[in-house]
């Protein structure tokens, strides 16, 4: 007998020889055909967990049909295929058995009841997802220190800690650390991973954050500037002693309890992002916790209107005139534009010129201000410029009255009258005879005397008074007539 210990086809010669030397060979080519399964399990992994499915795979090289016997090891009901044709051939098992190690077996047989035994220990162990959780309560915010499993070969750790308006943090840490600054009671999922399955647990209100408890909103959240926003905070559980909001452009303030809400105006473009913070007191110590933002969104303020005042700097005398214009710049084409003028601090008068707005006639009284254009386009969107205004006094020259007048039609001197003064709306002069009595009285700062009374006659010869008021100044003075001069 002879032994093949290969897999293959193999060829026979046999030699005989006799007595007398004489010698004869017969060959059979491919006479013998020597074969053996050969399996191999295919990415069966040995870590599984109890009560799944598990689907093994077994790959097959050698003479088909194949028996296959699948021993699992634990304990069930053997599983035999037969007649299994092809490369590979899967079988379905679940262990129910947590924590045990068990030695699967797979016998192949081939075509020619050749056999081959693979064996494997299947380790069964699902992770165990306990976990524990403390906490340290501090002014305005609670720490919380998550520590999670170190057993049962676990490699994954997937947190996901929840809690008030939705909140959600995520960790792949083993032992995560949070800082919770909304009040309320938080949970926790946890999913564990080790080489062969995962497992998750998920426990509600773990801790409670104290503080009070609210919410805000807010409308409009966008809009072109200057946009007015009312922001609200709603109180669910506890007692505050102010709302601090941060309106996001570096500007703060502060509601006091039992208020609310809050108006603010943003006059700037750019993205905002409010916030609201609620003061309490704990201890004899005022902490402040952070209120949800239920609104989410940014405030977005963005004006593509501009305009240019010109001149930007104007010296004017007062009481004097002179022309102002408005030039508007708008991208989006959004006409009729309205203009409104204003002049900050004093007073002053503005005179459309052509019916629109966007030129003036300005006419200066009071003191250096700034002169103030807002234009309004058809949605509502506004924009500003500024001049400045530097004005000159306009009552200089009521420091220089004259006190003599020779009203006698010779060309010189004939009249009363006051020089170097500027148009002014706020003009008066009155003048009294030795007894009170008024003689003539005008609100025209080009006023002349010509030594007649109101009702036209000549005023006799002497000395009249007079009490005048020139933009902010009031002047009392007199003057001498006299008709004839010898």
């Amino acid at each position: 007998p002879h032994t093949f210990n290969n897999i293959g086809i193999f060829s026979i010669q046999l030699i005989v020889v006799d007595a007398n030397g004489c010698r004869d060979t017969l060959v059979k080519s491919n006479y013998i055909k020597s074969t053996h399964p050969i399996p191999n399990f295919n990415g069966l992994d040995t870590f599984i967990c109890d009560n799944v499915s598990v689907p093994m795979t077994i790959n097959l090289t050698g003479e088909s049909p194949y028996t296959i016997l699948w021993d699992y090891g634990d304990g069930t009901p053997n599983t035999t295929q037969t007649n299994v044709s092809g490369s590979s051939s899967t079988v379905l098992h679940t262990y129910t058995t947590n924590n045990t190690v068990n030695p699967l077996s797979v016998t192949v047989t081939d075509a020619n009841g050749c056999d081959t035994t693979l064996i494997r220990q299947m380790l069964v162990l699902h992770p165990d997802p306990a976990f524990t959780v403390s906490t340290a309560d501090s002014c305005g915010y609670t720490t919380g220190f998550f520590d999670g499993p170190r057993i049962d070969s676990i490699n994954q750790w997937n947190w996901n800690v929840f809690g008030p308006f939705g909140y959600t943090g995520p960790s792949a840490l083993q032992d995560p650390t949070f800082q919770f600054t909304i009040p309320g009671y938080y949970g926790a999922t946890l999913t564990v991973t080790n080489p062969g399955c995962s497992r998750s647990v998920t426990r509600d209100s773990l801790f409670l954050v104290p503080g009070p408890q609210g919410f805000f909103t807010y409308l409009p959240d966008t809009g072109c500037s200057p946009i007015s926003v009312t922001l609200n905070t709603t109180i669910l559980t506890g007692t505050y002693d102010f709302i601090r909001w941060d309106f996001g452009d570096g500007n703060l303030s502060e509601t006091p309890s039992p208020g609310t809400s809050i108006t603010y105006t943003y006059y700037r473009d750019g993205v905002y992002n409010p916030r609201a913070l609620i003061a309490y007191t704990v201890n004899g110590r005022q902490c402040l916790v952070s209120d949800t933002n239920l609104t989410g969104a940014d405030i977005i303020v963005s004006t593509l209107l501009s305009v240019d005042a010109t001149p930007p700097l104007l010296n004017i005398a007062d009481g004097s005139r002179d022309t102002l214009t408005a030039i508007v710049t708008d991208p989006a084409n959004n006409p009729p534009y309205s203009y409104s003028w204003n002049a900050f601090p004093g007073t002053a008068t503005f005179t459309p010129v052509g019916g629109l707005g966007s030129v003036v006639q300005y006419t200066a009284s009071g003191s250096n201000s700034y002169v103030v254009v807002t234009v309004r386009d058809n949605s509502g969107c506004q924009a500003y410029d500024t001049i400045y205004v530097i004005l000159t006094p306009c009552d200089a020259g009521i420091d220089s009255i004259p006190n003599v007048f020779t009203p006698d039609n010779d060309g010189k001197n004939d009249y009363f009258y006051i020089t170097n003064l500027c148009p002014s709306s706020i003009f008066h002069i009155v003048i009294y005879n030795r007894w009170g009595r008024i003689i003539i009285e005008s609100n025209d700062p080009y006023f002349r005397w010509d030594g007649r009374t109101t009702g036209g006659t000549e005023a006799s010869d002497g000395t009249y008074y007079f009490i005048l008021t020139q933009q902010s100044r009031t002047l009392k003075g007199w003057v001498e007539l006299i008709r004839n001069i010898r």
